[in-house]
């Protein structure tokens, strides 16, 4: 079985040991971050009731982040309006502290439709960024805008494959048939490290396992967690 994305292999089914994510988010010391980081028994900087945070493999821009699912979902969408204040929540505060803008992004897909990094475990990218992307340079023309990232999952909760990017206060998302070529791997981080002055190769797989920068990243956003 191969890997993919930020290196963690695909789903078969839901909890089960295939899911890279899974096994992490419960601590197996199988995971694919274990197998690369011997030494750092987790890379889980901030948690909720049911997210967790850490950085990602191949930090093409230093700083940057997953917010994962800690259940099994395959797409941010799935979580639910349940989750949507926590959600909110979670992203404020990482913008709080950390100080500084993030690009929230993701490429949500379900298994059926083979798009995307090949990961179905529902997870959002956080990129730091000093400079403000408009969502048309990342999506494309045809992209519907609204308020917020939590906002554009409200209009997604039934979508097969979406892609969604948020920069600020504006968020815009685009739904995918699994003809359409900007459903394939990576491909958000291509266009954002065209886009992000400074930023490194896209592709996770470049990077040479342990980096430095994940463990800075790490190092720097781990603290007590304070209460949402």
């Amino acid at each position: 079985m191969s890997a993919d994305a930020d290196g963690e292999n695909p789903v078969d089914d839901e909890h089960s040991p295939a899911c890279d994510f899974c096994a992490e988010v419960d601590g197996t010391a199988h995971s694919y971050f274990r197998l690369k980081y011997p030494t750092t028994p987790s890379r889980v900087a901030r948690e909720t009731d049911n997210f967790v945070v850490w950085p990602t493999m191949g930090q093409f821009v230093p700083g940057g982040l997953l917010v994962v699912s800690r259940g099994h979902l395959e797409t941010m969408a799935e979580a639910g309006p349940q989750n949507d204040d926590e959600l909110r929540g979670l992203l404020s505060q990482i913008q709080r502290d950390g100080n500084r803008q993030y690009l929230v992004y993701e490429h949500g897909a379900r298994r059926t439709t083979g798009g995307s990094c090949g990961i179905y475990h529902a997870h959002a990218h956080l990129t730091p960024s000093e400079v403000r992307i408009d969502p048309r340079a990342v999506l494309g023309d045809d992209a519907t805008f609204v308020g917020s990232y939590v906002e554009a999952l409200e209009q997604l909760r039934s979508a097969e494959q979406y892609l969604l990017f948020g920069c600020g206060d504006e968020a815009a998302y685009v739904k995918l048939n699994r003809a359409d070529p900007r459903g394939s791997s990576q491909f958000l981080r291509r266009r954002l490290s065209g886009l992000i002055p400074g930023a490194g190769h896209w592709d996770w797989r470049q990077y040479s396992q342990p980096e430095d920068a994940l463990l800075e990243t790490l190092h720097n956003l781990r603290r007590p967690v304070v209460p949402l």
